[in-house]
């Protein structure tokens, strides 16, 4: 698919979400709001085999967010930052700014910087749609879709299954949450936000400054050195490692039923990409995460 890139913003009051998305991430500001960016296609994209769109990612300082697309065969980028401030409840302005370039940007040229719309005002459960890529013929394109709340703490662990078994495909997919509205804790000391990205794959991932990136599976995969070193019980991820206990509290349960063994494999030479020094986790396939 041929595509150039446009920015247009328009905001939507209970607009339909289409399926099938790219991309879902969030992150959390200073001012206690989560900025949830899902980015998919419209209209749907049907093909047999995965679409590969290269739709960068995110970044969160702690006053905005920097959301950046990368075109690797130009070595160039462009982006928007975005500030969001409460007014009032339930009530957020939202301002498009420049995109402030992050460290996976370095030695990239920057694209045409778009025009920005003036600061919008929106209600909680709003949506502002952004066209974030179109087709030559202007028929397909790859829509952000962006919402504001502010940040609610999961409720704590509720442990209604004592007992802890290996996971199997029967025991239903992994439901991976990322509206940023997650709780974590190291040595039982709650941290500060996490931002998350979510892919398609059932294998998760959690970066802490300083320890690097803990890759964590239900399935135990041969031959790279995973251990078992956690449990994944009601919504509720818990492991031990490099001498530390870590605790990532999320909104509803990750599967239907159950409690299992995790197998954690440390990846300490780990740095993301966009040079953010906070906690960050996704979900992915193994084979994306694991250098070979």
């Amino acid at each position: 698919m041929r595509i150039t890139s446009l920015l247009a913003f328009c905001a939507v009051t209970g607009m339909a979400q289409p399926t099938g998305y790219y991309m879902v991430a969030s992150g959390t500001l200073s001012n206690g709001l989560v900025v949830k960016i899902s980015t998919g296609a419209e209209p749907p994209i049907v093909s047999s085999r995965p679409v590969k769109i290269g739709l960068g990612g995110i970044g969160t300082s702690p006053d905005r967010i920097h959301r950046f697309v990368v075109d690797d065969a130009s070595k160039s980028y462009f982006g928007y930052d975005l500030v969001a401030a409460p007014l009032g409840t339930k009530s957020y302005l939202v301002t498009f700014l420049p995109l402030q370039p992050t460290k996976q940007l370095e030695g990239m040229s920057p694209g045409p910087v778009p025009q920005f719309p003036a600061p919008q005002l929106v209600e909680e459960g709003d949506t502002i749609a952004l066209d974030l890529l179109v087709s030559a013929d202007g028929r397909q394109k790859i829509v952000d879709h962006i919402q504001v709340a502010p940040r609610r703490s999961p409720s704590a662990p509720t442990f209604t299954m004592p007992a802890v078994d290996n996971y199997t495909i029967d025991d239903g997919p992994l439901k991976f949450t990322v509206p940023g509205e997650h709780d974590v804790l190291i040595n039982g000391q709650l941290q500060g936000g996490i931002g998350l990205t979510g892919k398609a794959g059932s294998t998760m991932w959690f970066y802490f400054p300083g320890q690097g990136r803990y890759i964590v599976s239900l399935l135990p995969p041969s031959g790279y050195g995973f251990q078992d070193a956690g449990t994944l019980r009601d919504n509720v991820i818990q492991f031990r490692a490099d001498s530390n206990r870590y605790e990532i509290r999320f909104p509803e349960p990750l599967l239907a039923k159950g409690a299992y063994r995790l197998y954690v494999l440390r990846d300490p030479a780990f740095r993301p990409g966009n040079g953010a020094d906070q906690i960050l986790g996704g979900i992915d396939r193994l084979e994306n995460l694991i250098k070979h």
